[in-house]
């Protein structure tokens, strides 16, 4: 064999050898929002992961990778050099640990395979395309020479490849949809406060009656919003339905007059359906809850009689609307509401306004700042009045045109929400 084949197949067979193609650089330019550090983390393991990427600093490398967080989504885009976008995916996940497996299992199908194919993993040349280059740069054989040339055996010819599959061809970029990180499956807060409570009489006919101030006193409150099935599925409608709770209890409640202590019992709740329009990572939600709250005086030791102030214990049927305005460093919650009261205790009983209706007002506002992933720090403040229409008629022992019962609670917590 002459000294010019043997040079020819040494060629050909390090081609082949050859690295079929270079490895892209790779690196993660910008992550934004709630838990970045994490996310960060995760998307540079997966690429020190990856076979066909290196990870490099994101202003040196082939492709850039951008993400950004809203609550427990995350959309992340790779681009170019000029900032010409390759691949776009967008994962959701029920909770921080879930979003980092989701990151796990789809970044690189979805966003880093794409991108490196877009990009076309460098310039070498393949290797089939590499042997035809330096067997087409070799001299022709001499058909006049004397001595007989030693015949090299064709290769057969390659067959054709068979189409890619489905299966087989790298995912197309995932669109970016419009619907935002979308809004939390469960909502809790938990939190200390103050209470208190203004009870006065409007047309107090004989100046006879005696309303009721309780200044400021500590309050345990707790709220639970919970939508179950948006843990399962990310359709819509199984964001729209949820179960709404809130407690409010106030203590070290006493009631003075002349001197005496008098125990003072009070308690609020409500409970009911709860409906909600998402749009982006905001929500538009409207209510309907069964709602009670009581506020009793005893009569001391002693035999001392009591204050000559009804109790009140309301059960109502009450319909409230919400606006959630989700901006990822801050989350506002503005609500209000109107009660139809079913019945308002002691002060419809004989001796009091046995004709009386009443009817209620609530309003209030939320705001949440995120301080670490899905706990938040809470502010609230919410006001509820109770309107009464006394009825009374000439010959009874009161009469009054009506009367104001107003609750305020201002509150200060810790919340969590999760997907």
């Amino acid at each position: 064999m002459s000294v010019a084949r043997v040079a020819l197949s040494c060629l050909a067979l390090l081609a082949f050898a050859a690295p079929a193609r270079a490895q892209v650089t790779m690196g993660v330019e910008t992550v934004q929002g709630r838990g970045a550090g994490v996310a960060r983390a995760e998307l540079e393991s997966q690429i020190d992961a990856a076979a066909e990427a290196t990870r490099t600093e994101a202003s040196e490398a082939q492709v850039r990778i951008r993400a950004r967080l809203r609550g427990s989504q995350i959309t992340i885009q790779a681009v170019d050099a000029e900032g010409t976008e390759l691949a776009i995916a967008r994962f959701r996940g029920r909770n921080a640990g879930s979003l980092r497996r989701r990151i796990r299992d789809g970044f690189w199908s979805e966003v880093g395979a794409p991108a490196v194919a877009a990009v076309g993993g460098g310039d070498e040349a393949p290797p089939a395309e590499a042997a035809a280059t330096e067997a087409s740069s070799a001299p022709p054989a001499d058909p006049y020479r004397g001595d007989v040339a030693e015949e090299v055996p064709e290769e057969p010819a390659a067959e054709p490849a068979p189409p890619a599959s489905n299966e087989d061809r790298a995912p197309a970029p995932a669109p970016a949809s419009s619907d935002g990180a979308g809004p939390d499956a469960f909502r809790g807060t938990v939190g200390l406060g103050l209470y208190s409570r203004d009870f006065s009489y409007v047309d107090d006919v004989f100046l006879a009656l005696r309303g009721y101030r309780l200044p400021a006193v500590p309050m345990l409150r707790v709220g639970v919003t919970w939508h179950p099935l948006a843990h399962a599925m990310d359709e819509l409608w199984a964001s729209i339905f949820g179960l709404v709770v809130d407690v409010q209890v106030p203590f070290g409640l006493a009631t003075e007059v002349a001197d005496i202590d008098y125990p003072t019992h009070a308690l609020a709740w409500s409970t009911g359906l709860r409906a909600r329009l998402p749009f982006d990572a905001h929500a538009i939600a409207v209510s309907g809850s069964y709602a009670e709250r009581s506020f009793a005086i005893g009569a001391p030791s002693g035999g001392q009689p009591r204050p000559d102030v009804p109790d009140v214990h309301y059960h109502e049927i009450r319909v409230d609307a919400q606006l959630w305005l989700d901006f990822d460093v801050v989350a506002f919650a503005v609500r209000g509401g109107w009660g139809f009261v079913v019945e308002s205790g002691g002060v419809e009983t004989e001796g009091w306004f046995r004709k009386n209706r009443s009817h209620g007002a609530t309003a209030g506002l939320e705001v949440q700042v995120p301080i670490f992933d899905g706990l938040n720090v809470v502010g609230a403040f919410d006001w509820t009045g109770y309107f009464f229409d006394m009825n009374a008629e000439p010959g009874d022992a009161r009469v009054a045109g009506g009367a104001l019962d107003l609750y305020y609670a201002a509150t200060l917590g810790l919340g969590y929400r999760t997907r």
